[in-house]
């Protein structure tokens, strides 16, 4: 229908001035935002009705680009890393962990009050005018008036549909990549393995031919192609010689090494020597082997016949054995020397905090737009008075009666859902009830549809379920891991003890997708913050349950005794100003807090992951492995505290309305069929909800009165 058409119907559905007993003709001085044509005249202040909460909504998302440019800014100033990122920290690894918790604590908290911020603006814009209503209701359809719903897509004007896509699109990479603009990198140390004899303390291990009983096929599980098998040079094996006998090693059991050697990612160690039972006359050196931390590699234990790797409770202490065979006679049996000690040399950890620019950039874009849109909004005429609350809805019908509700007192949404369809062959589209008025269901569920019920409901225990199958799929006997069998199932004690986002070869997956770092990244980002986005989503659903119980709840309230006047958005008279939409600020602020602190454990839970690699000296080596990580333990703490919302959001809507008033949830036809006036005024009155007056044949006028009203009752018939 074009806009002409529906203008045409809507102004074809108001009465005419100075006929109607409800007619502004009559009032003009009680109703100063209404014009002489019966419209509503649009506030121009940013201090009344909801352009003070969209300019509110406006000053998050400006503070918001504001420290996303002041962060670039300062981060392009700093030095790059190897990936061309912005380096912000580099330095030890404890501190590394403490700014990235606090940098993702405060990007959660700007997104949250973005996500706030965009949630009213769509509210804002999906809101009907009264034109729309009734354009609507001469179709013998409705609309939802102060709740969130994309079913009012259909009379939004394009301008309006424009700015609603581009609220939403440039929500998507925010909720995407944002948690990952700023990531810390882990390191692990290329460190040195050097199988020595038992004597190798005593003697020189450079006195010795170099070349005199060499040793060859030292195994040490299953070297990959980036591990390195090096001979030392006669100075780094006299500087190993003598810090080994300098007390700069620290001598360990066996198994306690094969523990320490099998958490790849946490190598923390330049040096390890391995002491073994090999004697030889001419050399305490057997082999040395410098290697690269990845998921494949380790020193592990070794058979003497098939020489391949065992866990650390494998096989007995006794039995960890290195095969080997003399260089210099290579038809020699292949024997095995027994490991009988270690020692271990501390090296030094470099972690790093960066910042991808790429990212920043495309959220500061996508926040630049979102401002414009609020801007453009807030103060543009696109928005012309919209029934945003419901007593703007009830104010509206009061001041300007509906006919096409007209005589059809005390219905509900549930009775709009039966016998609401379009009948171009009747006056009416609801028949009288001929059982009189009821009141089945009392119970705030009651107010929402089952399609809103069903489709939170289903992101809830989706997200709960797949949580679930993680967990129990990698703690449970079944457990099948992502790419490689893992050796070990990293549990929660050593998961607390790491602290939030620590990295652990069984807790860690690489996405095959580019070879480039940067896209790496990028990649990596989009699929760890993929939950992010449609945790947004639980939100905006969540968010529209709370609402519509909370507009029944206000609806209901007027059937109370003590009578109240209409929270609008632009009051007057004995009316009430409002800077809430439909959802209380007690209800709001703590559903919003709680979907903070949701995004923010998710951040914890699954994150991008970076681990860069440093030799034994110190320096930085060229490879690096990139990834995402997840924490079990978070995981657990997240699903906690997203079923202590659902519970609280199913306790809340197990609570009773009052008696004798019939449930609207935002339904344009049951608010305007409770709205018809038998005096001008009304609006601006502290009004109650009930009976009104008899009509005679046993049937009653029900609506909103400043006088006396008394509770509906079962069986009555109502106008």
């Amino acid at each position: 229908m074009s806009t002409i058409t529906r203008k045409k119907i809507a102004y074809e559905a108001l009465p005419t001035p100075g006929v109607d007993h409800c007619s502004t003709a009559e009032t003009p001085f009680l109703l100063p935002h209404i014009d002489d044509k019966g419209l509503p005249k649009p506030p121009t202040s940013f201090r009344i009705g909801w352009r003070f909460t969209m300019a509110c909504s406006l000053v998050a998302t400006v503070f918001t680009f504001a420290c996303n440019i002041i962060v670039m800014i300062w981060s392009s100033q700093q030095s790059r890393s190897i990936n061309d990122n912005f380096l912000l920290f580099s330095g030890d690894c404890a501190t590394v962990k403490t700014i990235d918790t606090w940098a993702h604590l405060a990007i959660n908290i700007l997104s949250t009050l973005l996500l706030g911020a965009s949630n009213h603006t769509l509210q804002v814009l999906v809101a009907p005018t009264r034109e729309d209503v009734d354009a609507t209701h001469a179709l013998h359809k409705s609309v939802d008036i102060a709740v969130p719903s994309i079913t009012n897509w259909t009379f939004m004007t394009l301008q309006k549909r424009i700015l609603f896509l581009i609220v939403v699109i440039t929500s998507l990479p925010l909720h995407l990549i944002f948690n990952s603009v700023i990531f810390s990198t882990d390191s692990a140390i290329e460190y040195q393995a050097t199988v020595v004899s038992s004597d190798f303390l005593q003697h020189n291990p450079t006195a010795a031919p170099w070349n005199d009983g060499m040793f060859q096929n030292t195994t040490f599980y299953d070297i990959p192609e980036d591990g390195d098998h090096i001979y030392l040079a006669k100075a780094t094996v006299y500087q190993l010689w003598h810090d080994a006998n300098s007390n700069l090693f620290t001598t360990i059991e066996p198994d306690h090494c094969r523990d320490i050697t099998l958490n790849i990612f946490k190598s923390t160690y330049s040096n390890i020597i391995l002491f073994t039972d090999f004697s030889s006359p001419n050399r305490s050196l057997i082999s040395s082997y410098r290697l690269i931390p990845s998921q494949e590699n380790s020193i592990p234990c070794a058979l003497p016949k098939d020489a391949w790797s065992c866990m650390p409770s494998g096989i007995p202490d006794e039995e960890w054995l290195l095969p080997y065979q003399i260089f210099k006679d290579p038809y020699a049996n292949n024997g095995a020397a027994q490991v009988t000690s270690c020692s271990i040399q501390q090296g030094q950890r470099h972690c790093t905090v960066e910042l991808i620019p790429k990212l920043l950039a495309i959220v500061m874009v996508c926040n630049f737009l979102k401002g414009a849109a609020l801007t453009y909004v807030l103060v543009s005429s696109i928005i012309s008075e919209p029934l945003l609350t419901l007593g703007d809805a009830i104010a509206s019908f009061l001041e300007i009666s509906d006919k096409y509700t007209n005589h059809q007192g005390g219905l509900s949404t549930v009775d709009t859902r039966r016998s609401l369809v379009p009948d171009r062959h009747r006056g009416s589209a609801v028949d009288e009830n001929m059982n009189g008025w009821w009141q089945p269901y009392r119970r705030y569920f009651s107010s929402v549809s089952p399609l809103r019920w069903m489709a939170t409901l289903q992101l809830f225990f989706s997200y709960c379920s797949l949580g679930l199958g993680m967990i129990l799929a990698f703690y449970g006997p079944y457990h099948a891991s992502f790419s490689w069998k893992p050796k070990t199932r990293t549990n929660f004690s050593q998961q607390w003890q790491a602290g939030f986002g620590a990295l652990f070869s069984d807790l860690f997956y690489q996405p095959q997708i580019f070879s480039d770092p940067t896209n790496v990244l990028i990649a990596n980002a989009i699929i760890a913050n993929t939950p992010q986005l449609v945790l947004s989503l639980a939100y905006i659903t969540c968010n529209g349950l709370f609402t519509c119980m909370c507009v029944s709840a206000e609806w209901a309230g007027y059937a109370q005794e003590k009578k109240r006047g209409l929270r609008v958005t632009n009051p007057a008279g004995q009316q009430r100003r409002s800077y809430w939409l439909s959802l209380p600020f007690k209800i709001s602020i703590p559903l919003l807090i709680m979907s903070g602190a949701l995004h923010w454990l998710l951040s914890q839970t699954i994150y991008v992951v970076r681990l860069d690699f440093f030799t034994a000296e110190g320096t930085k080596s060229n490879d690096a492995i990139n990834g995402i990580g997840w924490a079990p333990l978070m995981l657990v703490i997240f699903l906690a505290a997203a079923g202590v919302l659902l519970l609280v959001l199913l306790a809340f809507s197990l609570q009773k309305f009052p008696p004798g008033i019939p449930i609207v949830s935002g339904n344009s036809w049951a608010i305007s069929a409770g709205c018809h006036a038998i005096k001008s005024g009304e609006s601006l009155q502290k009004l109650g909800y009930g009976v009104i007056s008899e009509l005679g044949d046993d049937k009653y006028h029900v609506g909103f009165s400043s006088g006396n009203v008394r509770p509906l009752v079962p069986g009555e018939h109502y106008r």
